[in-house]
């Protein structure tokens, strides 16, 4: 956190001897506050899927952030013809419910920000990792295995109720990972 550069944050109860000697709690105060808002920004997800389908687009993610400019919500959309002007559409769409949900919103003064997911995709759901089936992915997970590793980077060859397969070639070698085990996936853009 850059002390000076964003704008002063209020909270109830601060107490100002703490903050200067203990820069957790400042730090925790803003981990729970952008907490609330992620909360806030999943009461808004159906309005935000209603607003992609229209335009054949399904909603990888969203979420709030807090950047260097302030807060933005961010609203990742994929489709088969997705391109900029769908992005616009889906973004203006979105943003008019917003607008007249205005008081039902718990969080303001934020930009709204709506995108692809690039080459290098997430891959949040079961469902993505079944249409990715054949392609490269880097696949974190929350444990190290018994080896120590946490990191796999190969091919997505099946995936089951409970896992992926993931083909290392590398090591020439299948890795099956559970799915509540994985911290982070996305597919690796091959070239």
């Amino acid at each position: 956190m850059k002390v000076g550069i964003d704008p002063p944050i209020f909270l109830p109860n601060f107490n100002r001897a703490e903050f200067f000697f203990k820069p957790a709690v400042l730090a925790a105060a803003v981990a729970g506050e952008m907490f609330q808002k992620n909360k806030a920004a999943k009461t808004v997800r159906p309005a935000a899927e209603a607003a992609a389908a229209e335009y054949g687009c399904s909603v990888v993610s969203l979420s709030f952030v807090r950047e260097k400019d302030g807060p933005v919500l961010k609203l990742v959309i994929d489709g088969d013809d997705l391109s900029l002007d769908t992005c616009a559409d889906v973004s203006s769409k979105f943003s008019e419910w917003l607008d007249a949900h205005e008081k039902d919103i718990p969080f303001d003064g934020y930009v709204l920000e709506v995108s692809s997911p690039g080459p290098e995709r997430p891959l949040v759901t079961r469902e993505d990792f079944e249409r990715f089936i054949g392609k490269t992915a880097l696949i974190i997970t929350k444990n190290k295995a018994a080896d120590g590793r946490k990191r796999y980077l190969g091919r997505i060859k099946a995936v089951g109720a409970e896992t992926v397969t993931v083909y290392v070639e590398k090591e020439s070698a299948e890795f099956a990972l559970e799915f509540t085990n994985i911290s982070k996936a996305r597919l690796e853009y091959e070239f």
